[in-house]
């Protein structure tokens, strides 16, 4: 036997596993960290995205309003149009209904609040896991009467 023998000895093995588990436990972080950034402007995109929608569906329905009435608990919005149909907006449980149909989800409170001007204001609180999203939108319905 020579006295030379090829091959690692254990210490560089240990070395080289040590350095490898360093760069795979930054490599996990980083993709762990990039992760949690999606879901999270995901879900703040989703939140800004339902409210505009919505914004945008209840505006119309006001804008062919002819009778607009609002329950005490602000729970409740009920519009009557110009051809007589009645429209309900109510809040329940997180979410916001047209005429029995979701069309808003992760509502905190009832946004519905109408002033005896005639100033109808609809402040939206959204949260969804940990983003939280508000938009406050008032609408004049003075000349809807």
């Amino acid at each position: 036997m020579s006295g030379k023998e090829e091959g690692f000895s254990l210490v560089e093995i240990l070395i080289v596993i040590t350095v490898m588990a360093v760069i795979l436990s930054l490599l996990y972080n980083l993709q762990l960290v990039g992760s949690n950034l999606w879901r999270r402007d995901t879900d703040r995109l989703e939140l800004q995205l339902d409210s505009l929608l919505f914004l945008k569906q209840i505006n119309q329905d006001l804008r062919a309003t002819g009778e607009l009435s609002l329950v005490a608990d602000n729970s409740t919005l009920t519009l009557q149009l110009d051809n007589e149909e009645l429209i309900y907006y109510f809040f329940d449980k997180s979410a916001i209904y047209r005429n029995g149909e979701k069309v808003i989800g992760f509502v905190e409170s009832s946004p519905f609040q109408l002033e005896n001007s005639g100033l109808l204001t609809i402040d939206l609180m959204l949260k969804k896991n940990t983003e939280t999203y508000r938009v406050v939108d008032k609408i004049s319905t003075k000349d809807n009467f």
